[in-house]
């Protein structure tokens, strides 16, 4: 019996490492020069870049394992929760909406700079 160890990438590590370094700059920006709602916002906005970014990873790779099917179907699940929590957040007020896209805007951000990495860059 073999056993399957996954290996990451490294650039896969290094777009995490990037878009938690995108999201800790927007989020000293809005300490610097905005109030506590918009620090909220851009917090969240970062921890659910992250965890987007995480099950985009788990998503990918049962994919790959398992082939096609039913995946498409979690994709869209996914997408539906997370427009589903944001617009939770937006609709009761506790959140600016213009922090919550700020802090998400990590994620596009992070990729840039983690395949931009040089440690990416030596497979």
């Amino acid at each position: 019996m073999t056993t399957k160890t996954l290996e990451r990438d490294k650039t896969l590590i290094a777009t995490y490492v990037g878009v938690a370094l995108c999201g800790a700059a927007l989020l000293l920006g809005a300490t610097a020069w905005f109030g506590g709602r918009a620090v909220a916002g851009v917090a969240v906005g970062v921890v659910l870049a992250l965890s987007n970014l995480w099950v985009l990873e788990q998503l990918v790779r049962a994919y790959l394992d398992a082939g096609r099917g039913r995946w498409a179907v979690v994709a869209v699940v996914k997408a539906i929760i997370l427009f589903g929590v944001v617009a939770l957040l937006v609709r009761s007020g506790a959140l600016s909406v213009l922090a919550l896209v700020a802090g998400f805007g990590s994620l596009p951000l992070g990729v840039v700079v983690g395949g931009a990495w040089p440690v990416a860059k030596e497979t």
